[in-house]
């Protein structure tokens, strides 16, 4: 990730609130600043109004700063991209406050068996984990504007699009945090399918179930390497970005990290370790993991799309993100299309 410049605007919520009275406008009112920094200042600007809408109702937000990268200028136009990295916290006490918490409780219903209650035990250690404590989150940002002909840049000028996972432009709102009504449907439903996943484990005891993972290790494997630059990553590996990606190579070392043992098979620099849909296949077919709704893929568990894998490290009942290699992304919002249809989650078993 080429960076070109960078700024970095930290918010407390009283000085947000003032920054939101702004007027973009007067951004745009000194025609003394050059246009790529009015630009710049109005992207910024619809960040910070948007983070402040989304995070309203189940955040206070602390901080946000702000990197600028891959920066073009020519006569007629300004394009960069921005990673907006938001430290906040959940204004729930408790994690029963959560509409998505909820659901999943309501999913488990009288099904509380002692190894249905440890089957979930992961996801609520994490839920809990999250709350009274500030976290932090990337949204990945384009901002482009038209200058031409232009000695001032109003708000009108300046487009936003939202970066999902592998840079594609899409619309902002696919950053929107859901209604308390979808997440509580989407928690209900996801208990639902991982109660209904467990029983054909039970049922099906030539795949031998595994319950060593310790899912911290893995995702803290991927703090530590993820990047932001290749000359970051692990040198006890093989960088695979000139030979396909890097993606499912970084995964592979996370989940093993986390103590899924090597095997002929899957082993480092092997198809099964390097390759997106060799990795979910052997994960999947030797009993190690099993496809689960996102709503239920907690820290340390990956996802995968056609083409591209990346390690699961926020699950706070409301977020749900991601860190990964090419393009390197440290707990990076999925988009919603990512979540409900792009990619497959998968929960590497612990019962």
């Amino acid at each position: 990730m080429q960076k070109t410049s960078t700024s970095k605007i930290g918010v407390v919520m009283m000085v947000l609130a003032m920054m939101m009275s702004l007027s973009v406008g007067a951004f745009a009112a000194s025609s003394q600043v050059p246009t790529t920094e009015q630009a710049i200042a109005i992207g910024e600007q619809k960040i910070l109004e948007y983070v402040a809408e989304r995070e309203a109702e189940y955040y206070n937000v602390k901080n946000v700063d702000f990197e600028i990268y891959d920066l073009e200028e020519s006569s007629t136009g300004v394009s960069f991209n921005v990673v907006a990295t938001i430290t906040h916290e959940l204004k729930a006490d408790t994690p029963a406050e959560l509409p998505y918490v909820q659901g999943i409780l309501r999913g488990i219903g009288t099904e509380k068996s002692a190894t249905n209650l440890a089957v979930f035990s992961p996801m609520l250690q994490e839920f809990e984990s999250n709350i009274n404590k500030d976290t932090k989150m990337n949204l990945y940002f384009a901002v482009s504007a038209n200058v031409d002909g232009l000695d001032t840049v109003t708000e009108d000028d300046v487009q936003l699009f939202a970066l999902d996972s592998t840079d594609n432009k899409v619309d902002v709102s696919q950053f929107d945090i859901p209604t308390a009504n979808e997440m509580f449907e989407q928690g209900y439903a996801g208990a639902k399918a991982m109660l209904a996943s467990v029983e054909t484990v039970r049922a099906t005891p030539e795949i031998s179930n595994w319950d060593d993972y310790d899912r911290i290790a893995a995702r803290d494997y991927a703090y530590k390497w993820w990047g932001p630059d290749e000359s970051d990553y692990n040198p006890d590996y093989t960088n695979w970005n000139s030979g396909g990606g890097d993606c499912a190579n970084f995964v592979s070392q996370c989940i093993y990290a986390g103590g899924v043992p090597t095997s002929n098979e899957w082993k480092k620099d092997s198809s099964a370790w390097i390759s997106t849909s060799k990795l979910a296949s052997y994960m999947t077919n030797n009993g190690y993991a099993t496809k689960e709704s996102y709503t239920v893929t907690t820290a340390g568990n990956f996802a995968t799309k056609p083409g591209h894998s990346v390690l699961v490290t926020i699950n706070n009942g409301v977020d749900i993100c991601f860190t990964a290699h090419n393009n390197n992304r440290l707990d990076a919002a999925f988009s919603k299309t990512e979540l409900t249809s792009t990619y497959t989650f998968y929960v590497i078993k612990n019962y």
